[in-house]
């Protein structure tokens, strides 16, 4: 087998490990442990941590956010030793981008939950953080700001995630251009614009919400709140 065809087969190999890994949704799993229900089925109707915390508890959504960041970070860690065991090391990051699209995708469309899942936050937070952990930080930071000033959950989340590609291409090419090659920076922001884009487009629903003043606030009374908005 030439060198293509491996890269080819090793790369399928971490796509069907991941999304497997991405398909097991864990806000269904303990909204059904805990409270016998699925969370699909209440709330927003979304397989996420927001979704379960409204509708079931903070235990579970607490075990909901641990467990949709360590998918994620498993997932990568298993693609990247996957690809390791190469003989050659210009494709090694390889594993860790199939790996990172392939688990966000499953928990978005989960195969053993009929294909109805979650808006990919958590999980892509879990990726970017096994690839930079520090700018990782920086987003949720962000996220954190955003939220607690506005109000808006989704609206920190969607900027967040927005930021992890501007930041990997501003301090690629700034603070670590000694370190970096200018093609893996350009890489890893084109793989984070693939993965930030998703989830982003999973809100779009949010995104209407919040342009016509109907998006859930948490800083409103609990009388004047739209159950129906969600976004992990």
């Amino acid at each position: 087998m030439n060198d293509s065809l491996t890269v080819i087969l090793y790369a399928v190999i971490c796509a069907a490990i991941s999304y497997l890994l991405g398909s097991i949704s864990f806000a269904v799993i303990f909204s059904k442990l805990f409270a016998k229900m699925d969370v699909r089925d209440s709330g927003s109707g979304n397989a996420g941590m927001t979704n379960v915390l409204r509708t079931v508890g903070k235990l579970p959504a607490v075990l909901t956010l641990v467990c949709d960041l360590s998918k994620a970070v498993v997932a990568i860690k298993v693609s990247e030793l996957i690809f390791a065991s190469l003989p050659f090391t210009e494709v090694a990051r390889v594993g860790a981008y199939v790996g990172g699209i392939f688990v966000v995708l499953g928990h978005i469309f989960p195969v053993f939950f009929n294909f109805r899942g979650g808006k990919g936050v958590l999980t892509c937070a879990g990726v970017f953080l096994v690839l930079d952990w520090q700018l990782c930080l920086i987003s949720i930071a962000i996220f954190i700001v955003i939220a607690l000033c506005t109000g808006y959950v989704s609206l920190g989340s969607i900027l967040a995630m927005a930021s992890a590609p501007v930041l990997t291409f501003i301090v690629g090419f700034t603070l670590r251009a000694d370190t970096l090659l200018p093609r893996t920076v350009i890489w890893q922001t084109v793989f984070l614009i693939v993965l930030a884009g998703t989830s982003i487009f999973m809100h779009r629903e949010n995104i209407k919400r919040l342009l016509n003043g109907t998006e859930n606030c948490f800083k409103k009374k609990k009388n004047d709140k739209n159950p129906n908005s969600d976004n992990k």
